[in-house]
């Protein structure tokens, strides 16, 4: 697979348009069918194509398209987690370089489905619900994705619905490239150190905003490679009957005028999300550098982002979804051009140093 650079211009540019999604407890509200077959066409008359022999071609990114799937048919499904019988509309697009594709449904009307085949018809990634009302102008239940695609290889965008849902769309396609990043582990990490998570756990360890109170673990350190190298742990556990993910929140202090973030992860149950926050951050208020829903196992993620010498930021890592625990998996995370501390030394005596050499 990938091992992602993203040069997140474009990406912080559009902060604005991603879910805040950052609490530790499952919040999301039961879903609920509506604005079935509600609208009979869009006003400029285009749509994505009835199936894949038919596919919209998308000639360049940007590229932003309307259309009702509601007089179409149902061609495809995939669960990601719920099965659906809606119908759906077809665009195809053929890679120029390694990029970041980012399929953006946020002002649709209707509760959204997106997956994403290549040209082998295998799923390259699928959403459902990615936003939550929040920006407001956002559907409650609109979907969002990031695939990553090869120059050459044609990939097909299935825009779909849940349950039997369908209506107007608004879907946005958008790219950043693609370029090696370096591997985030180091026989130099430290460990994150939080202990383990059981049974009615309380997260007072690293939980930052979703603490009692407010507690961030300092990254305010360096190792040989001029890095910061951490061995981190996350998963989730059961506390009073709800089920919850452990959200580890990291404070850092930029050195210069960027900052990399670079991470891995051992977590095949479901996707990892990474955030850093924009300078000055404070509990229910602060924008994002950048985030992603989409850390997949087994691949190199990194954000290069510019930023304020000086300046306070947070670093947040969490499993995107929840599932039943207790259970853990192990990420490595790499932090580099943030400020250190300098360790105290014990002045010696030269007979002390000499006995060094002994």
């Amino acid at each position: 697979m990938y091992r992602l650079l993203i040069v997140l211009l474009a990406l912080s540019l559009a902060s604005w348009a991603f879910a805040n999604n950052d609490g530790p407890a499952r919040t999301t509200p039961i879903k609920t069918s509506i604005h079935v077959g509600s609208n009979p066409g869009t006003p400029d008359g285009r749509e994505g194509g009835e199936t894949i022999a038919d596919a919209v071609v998308i000639p360049g990114l940007p590229y932003t398209d309307t259309g009702n799937t509601c007089d179409n048919i149902d061609d495809y499904e995939e669960v990601c987690p719920y099965s659906s019988t809606s119908p759906d509309v077809v665009y195809s697009y053929t890679a120029v370089a390694d990029e970041l594709l980012m399929i953006d449904l946020c002002l649709s009307t209707y509760d959204t489905k997106v997956f994403v085949y290549d040209s082998s018809m295998n799923l390259v990634g699928c959403n459902d619900d990615y936003y939550f009302g929040d920006p407001p102008e956002c559907y409650v239940y609109s979907s969002y994705l990031e695939v990553p695609a090869m120059p050459g290889e044609t990939y097909y965008i299935v825009v779909d619905g849940y349950g039997g849902d369908c209506g107007d769309y608004y879907m946005e396609v958008t790219s950043v490239p693609i370029v090696p990043c370096n591997d985030p582990c180091s026989p130099d990490a430290l460990p994150e150190g939080e202990p383990p998570l059981v049974v009615d756990y309380v997260d007072n360890y690293n939980g930052g905003c979703n603490s009692t109170p407010y507690i961030w673990q300092e990254g305010y350190w360096i190792d040989q490679s001029g890095c910061m190298h951490l061995n981190g742990v996350s998963g989730w556990y059961p506390y009073q009957g709800s089920q919850y993910r452990d959200t580890d929140w990291y404070e850092i202090v930029a050195a210069g005028s960027e900052i990399t973030v670079t991470i891995s992860t051992e977590n095949t149950y479901t996707p990892t999300r990474i955030m850093m926050t924009t300078v000055s951050p404070a509990c229910g208020s602060y924008g994002y550098s950048f985030q992603s829903n989409e850390v997949l196992a087994g691949v190199n993620y990194c954000w290069t982002v510019p930023t304020t010498a000086g300046g306070t930021y947070w670093v947040f890592v969490a499993p995107y979804d929840w599932i039943d625990g207790p259970l853990e998996f192990d990420y490595c995370l790499e932090i580099c051009g943030i400020q250190y501390t300098v360790i105290p030394t014990e002045n010696a005596s030269w007979g002390q140093v000499k006995s060094l050499y002994k």
